[in-house]
């Protein structure tokens, strides 16, 4: 049997919430130009996590980049996991993701702590 993790499926973007009580650390989305670009030139590569309710655990700047391309968005759930650990895995794709400037960088972490 497969692990829900493992099917990926698409769906409309105005399906995913973000889950209220818990605001993303990144404030700002970076290029989501060229994220857009690459979607619509290979596709979208990695899909989003959600929970069984959709809510939104990590994948907020593919879910911004097919929502603005009006396509639906690849999914994949994630049913157990704490708050702590969609922090950990919004904070895992922020910094493997790009470099962020010194004060962005300290800005984030404060978040993450409080």
């Amino acid at each position: 049997m497969k692990e829900y993790s493992d099917i990926i499926f698409k769906t409309p973007t105005n399906k995913i919430i973000v889950k209220a009580g818990l605001n993303r650390i990144r404030d700002e989305m970076g290029n989501i130009k060229s994220l857009k670009e690459s979607i619509t030139k290979y596709g979208q590569f990695v899909p989003i996590l959600i929970n069984r309710d959709y809510e939104l655990l990590a994948g907020g700047r593919r879910l911004l980049a097919c929502t603005d391309l009006g396509i639906d968005v690849k999914c994949a759930f994630r049913d157990t996991i704490s708050d702590l650990e969609i922090r950990e895995i919004e904070l895992e794709e922020i910094f493997s993701g790009r470099i962020l400037l010194p004060q962005n960088m300290q800005k984030q972490l404060k978040k993450f702590i409080s």
